[in-house]
C-alpha cells in the first residue's frame, strides 16, 4: 500500500512533464509552419497559384439571387457569356454562347 501511495506523486509529475513536452513540441511545429509560410511568400511561391487580372479568361459579370436557394450567374469566358442557374444541390446551364452587350455612351451604370 505504501508503494502505491508513493508512486502517485511521481506519476502526476511525469504527466505534467509529458503535457509540457507536448505543448513545446506543438509550439515548435507551429513556428516551423510559420517560418515556412514566410519563406514561401518571400521567394514568391505564393504567386504561382494566382494569375494576373488581365490574363484571366473567366470573369463573373453579374449575380442575381432569385430566392434563398437559387441564383442566376452570368459568367464571361473569352468573348462569350454563359447564364447559369445555381443552388446547393445542382447547377444548370440556362443559356450559352451569349454575345456580350457593349454599353453605349448614353448608358450610366
Amino acid at each position: 500500500m505504501l508503494v502505491i501511495l508513493g508512486a502517485l506523486p511521481y506519476k502526476r509529475f511525469m504527466d505534467s512533464i509529458s503535457l509540457l513536452r507536448f505543448f513545446f513540441a506543438f509550439a515548435f511545429v507551429l513556428s516551423l509552419m510559420w517560418l515556412l509560410s514566410i519563406a514561401m511568400k518571400r521567394f514568391g511561391y505564393g504567386k504561382l497559384m494566382t494569375m494576373q487580372k488581365d490574363k484571366r479568361r473567366l470573369k463573373l459579370v453579374e449575380y442575381l439571387p432569385l430566392d434563398s436557394r437559387n441564383r442566376l450567374v452570368l459568367v464571361s469566358q473569352d468573348d462569350k457569356e454563359h447564364l447559369l442557374l445555381l443552388n446547393a444541390e445542382h447547377s444548370q446551364i440556362v443559356k450559352t454562347d451569349i454575345t456580350p452587350v457593349k454599353p453605349t455612351s448614353g448608358d450610366t451604370a
